[in-house]
């Protein structure tokens, strides 16, 4: 096989997408056939008391809907709307496309946890907690490696003036909300979620705003130091 002919990161992420795009109708319908016929807690409040609700039948809307958008955005990313006339768009468009496909395949897998978890509380659905931090994960191993763009990553006045910026910061939020979700996945089946349901919204509070502000300050230092920068 020559090298025109072998597949590409985009062609991986093309393969992904539609069989995710598969899987998520099969979950709908599981959701929807097998779900509880009662109401499921789908929002929860700081101390993990349910505060929103709703039936199988919504949540399977809800994966449906999830997969036809995040095919849509996955097509206009294909085709550079978000990425156009920006440097190295190619491989920002992969990363970007590789970063929507994971995080809808979670999300997916979140909504079908809460249709599926016994309980009301959310001190008795790990899972759904697991892959919120897993989400974090996700999103930490590809934020770093953007180039800069319109869609996805630090985004501020320094980082949009200087590629050093750019990278410096995006590279630390990412390590932040890789290593971030990774504590939090890993310490998920050793924390009593009934009485310490506060510290894991507080850690994941921490994670998004702590690892926002460094990466923010982060920008700032290099683009002051960075003779490249535009003014």
């Amino acid at each position: 096989m020559s090298e025109d002919q072998k597949p590409g990161a985009g062609d991986l992420i093309d393969a992904a997408a539609v069989g995710l795009l598969a899987i998520q109708a099969a979950v709908a319908v599981c959701v929807y056939s097998l779900g509880p016929t009662g109401p499921i807690a789908t929002h929860f409040d700081f101390h993990g008391r349910p505060n929103g609700w709703g039936d199988r039948t919504e949540l399977a809307i809800g994966i449906a809907v999830l997969g036809a958008v995040s095919l849509l955005i996955n097509l206009m990313l294909r085709q550079g709307v978000f990425t156009g006339g920006l440097g190295n768009s190619r491989r920002t468009n992969a990363v970007a496309r590789g970063l929507i496909v994971g995080l809808t395949a979670l999300l997916t897998a979140l909504i079908a946890s809460l249709a599926f978890a016994h309980g009301g509380g959310l001190g008795e659905q790990r899972l759904p907690l697991t892959l919120a931090m897993l989400m974090f994960v996700v999103v930490g191993a590809f934020v770093g490696k953007a180039a800069p763009n319109a869609f996805i990553g630090v985004r501020v006045y320094w980082t949009l003036r200087s590629r050093l910026a750019w990278d410096k910061a995006n590279r630390l939020l990412g390590r932040i909300f890789f290593f971030g979700g990774l504590i939090g996945v890993l310490a998920m089946p050793f924390v009593d979620l009934d009485h310490d349901i506060v510290l894991v919204m507080a850690w994941l509070l921490i994670v998004v705003v702590g690892g926002g502000l460094l990466a923010i300050i982060e920008s700032w230092r290099v683009w002051r130091t960075d003779p490249e920068r535009t003014p």
